[in-house]
């Protein structure tokens, strides 16, 4: 399996396992395989804030930053927008993880059911790969 299959995998497994715990957001069945997610970027923030732009770039639609990589230097504090893809729909889910060193958290922070035209301004400035939960 090559590096980036394996990372989406991982990807996939945390998130059933950790920020979705086994049930699809959108349907609220348990996932399998007709579910799969895909990643759009990240971002640092200090502190479980919410308000730190990031959740207000994926509002807003400007994939162009919210696609931007970054470094995981200054904060262990992480917040991630993916898209999942369900039997039902598309869907944004916006995940965050507070610094897990002083016993932080991992929580399902936004949802939104997404369309086809969303999902197409995302590939315009990311690739998409999917991996199957």
């Amino acid at each position: 399996m090559s590096d980036m299959a394996t990372e989406l995998s991982e990807l996939a497994n945390f998130l059933r396992k950790r920020i979705f715990k086994t049930r699809c957001p959108v349907c609220l069945s348990t996932l399998n395989f007709r579910h799969s997610i895909a990643h759009v970027g990240s971002c640092n923030f200090n502190g479980p804030c919410l308000s730190n732009g990031f959740l207000e770039q994926v509002k807003i639609r400007d994939w162009a930053e919210v696609a931007q990589p970054f470094f995981r230097l200054t904060s262990m504090d992480l917040m991630a927008c993916e898209v999942l893809r369900c039997p039902e729909s598309l869907a944004l889910v916006v995940w965050v993880e507070v610094d897990l060193v002083i016993g932080g958290d991992q929580y399902l922070a936004y949802l939104e059911r997404i369309n086809a035209y969303d999902l197409s301004q995302i590939e315009q400035v990311t690739p998409v790969s999917w991996a199957r939960f």
